[in-house]
């Protein structure tokens, strides 16, 4: 009697029928789990279920992937049999690094490169199909764990294919940058440490691939990393570079550093250095391709030192402060750029500048620079020689317009080293001070008579004199007759006492202005480190949600294995 005897084919579809559905549970269940453990992933839609018809990563690549990338858990693979009955399925990579194949049993290929994943696969097929062949089609996601000098640490949802920078980022935002600068605790992101099992603790230069591009300083993650920021401790373990470079600055000093490294960080991409000098530490400056190419030894670098390159250049930095979209300190080239290039680097004006009250502090002399010092340092001098030393440090005041900041008329003023470009936030209010009931700021009123800003402020005391309009722009005390008053204006009212004359009364405005912009600051900081208090919190959260996401995907896989 002949029996019927079953082609490999029918044991290939009855099996992958089991295994489609746990990789189809698998991966519909992790989308949830990330959504959990990342807020920025809520708001994606659910993927589709994969098949043949819709096979790809759905991840951004840098093009093929190499021998650098590593097979885990979490992978998904095409898998082809040919034949006279073609077919194909997707597997993907159990939690124990092994891909479980139709009649060929499981492989392990946790931690092999995909070449060498793909020939053991293969080879496992092959005693049983003919023309099989298996490709990556899926890298997996993995959580990290971020900790350190950074605003919101915790576990960060990362791709195989994701790097160092992408778990950082998450972690540090724009503004959460600024609070931690603001709290004493600056990321050192020249000492980024990764600690992985197996391979010990490992640091890159972070700032090297933001600046260079470095790729090898801006490695792959792989699962379980423990990514570590320190705090960058700018008295003792810090480099000053300066001169003709494009970042000039105080950078964190890595065991090791040559001048090769320093400029990777403080100039960027490479460029002509022919005309170019050095001085590291005291020595006399030496031609800097000499020193790049070995012809000339430098001092080791060391904690403390100073790097000075000098070029063709006359180049200083610029500081711009207030309502621009990116403030901070701008190269310049004296004597050729303007104020227009500079507004223009720091991205223009944001919606609530008062321009009418911006201006440019000149710094051109050592004898005013330390007279504006002086007069902004009460100290233990006298009120009226403080006011003398203000009025000294105010003729480098250059009052800017509306036009002049927006590239118009006055765009083409240039700008010095030392030069300091100031947009104060407007505030809606006018101070009022001087011989008046509640002398403090008042909210901008309906109108823009004197009288009403006076009346605001309780009205004028017995001993009031004059009354006087401060402009926000010049700091010129007016006479209040027909004069309008607007929004970040002084109004002043004189008594009897010798100290009130208005010339004495602008720079007492300018300490109180200068005080409220004080307590501004303070009260936007604590409002930061409120915010970074409750973002740990909802972190908690979110990785319980994810815990529970969890445990609801492994019960839907075990009712379809009991099933």
């Amino acid at each position: 009697m002949r029996f019927f005897r079953p082609r490999p084919v029918f044991f290939f579809r009855l099996g992958m029928r089991f295994f489609l559905g746990l990789a189809l549970a698998s991966v519909g269940a992790a989308p949830a789990v990330q959504a959990q453990s990342d807020p920025s992933l809520a708001a994606r839609p659910t993927p589709r279920r994969p098949s043949i018809e819709n096979v790809g990563t759905g991840i951004p690549l840098e093009g093929v992937l190499g021998d650098e990338y590593r097979v885990g858990p979490g992978d998904v693979f095409l898998i082809t049999l040919g034949g006279a009955a073609q077919a194909q399925a997707t597997v993907p990579v159990s939690a124990d690094g092994r891909i479980v194949l139709p009649e060929a049993g499981a492989v392990n290929v946790n931690g092999l490169t995909i070449d060498a994943a793909r020939v053991r696969i293969v080879g496992q097929l092959s005693r049983f199909y003919r023309n099989a062949d298996a490709s990556l089609v899926q890298p997996r996601s993995f959580l990290v764990n971020v900790s350190g000098a950074v605003a919101v640490p915790g576990r960060k949802v990362v791709t195989a294919v994701g790097r160092l920078d992408d778990a950082v980022m998450q972690a540090m935002t724009m503004d959460s940058a600024v609070a931690l600068t603001r709290l004493g605790t600056a990321p050192a992101l020249r000492s980024v440490r990764i600690e992985r099992r197996g391979s010990g603790d490992r640091s890159y230069d972070l700032l090297r691939y933001r600046r260079a591009g470095d790729l090898a300083a801006n490695p792959r993650l792989q699962d379980g990393d423990n990514v570590v920021v320190a705090v960058f401790d700018s008295l003792t373990g810090s480099v000053r570079v300066s001169g003709d470079v494009a970042y000039p600055g105080t950078y964190e000093w890595r065991p090791g550093d040559r001048v090769a490294d320093l400029l990777a960080v403080a100039d960027g991409a490479p460029r002509t250095v022919e005309a170019r000098t050095i001085r590291v530490g005291t020595v006399n400056p030496v031609p800097l391709a000499d020193v790049l190419a070995g012809r000339v030894e430098v001092p080791p670098i060391r904690p403390g030192m100073e790097v000075y390159v000098e070029g063709t250049r006359d180049l200083g930095t610029v500081l711009v402060d207030g309502e621009v979209r990116f403030p901070g300190p701008y190269r310049i080239e004296q004597g050729r750029s303007t104020l227009r290039d500079v507004m223009a680097r720091a991205g223009g004006l944001r919606p609530g500048a008062l321009t009418r009250a911006a201006y440019l502090i000149r710094a051109t002399t050592g004898e005013r620079n330390g007279a504006a010092r002086a007069a902004q340092t009460p100290g233990d001098l006298p009120f009226v020689t403080r006011a003398a030393l203000a009025d000294q440090a105010w003729q480098n005041r250059v009052v800017l317009t509306a036009d002049a900041l927006s590239g118009g008329a006055g765009s083409n003023l240039p700008v010095f080293a030392g030069d300091r470009i100031v947009v104060p936030r407007d505030e809606g209010t006018v101070l009022v001070v001087g011989a008046v009931a509640r002398p403090g700021y008042v909210p901008v009123q309906p109108t823009t008579d004197v009288a009403a800003y006076v009346a605001a402020a309780g009205g004028q005391r017995r001993d009031a004199k004059e009354v006087y309009v401060v402009l926000a722009g010049t700091q010129q005390a007016r006479k209040a007759d027909n004069q309008a008053v607007q929004s970040g204006d002084a109004v002043l009212v004189t008594s009897n006492d010798p100290a009130t004359r208005p010339e004495l009364y602008g720079f007492q405005i300018q300490e109180q202005q200068m005080e409220l912009q004080r307590e501004q600051d303070a009260r936007q900081s604590r409002q930061e480190e409120r915010q970074i208090q409750n973002d740990r919190r909802n972190a908690r959260f979110q990785l319980i949600g994810a815990i529970v996401s969890a445990v609801g995907a492994a019960a839907t896989v075990l009712a379809l294995i009991l099933r």
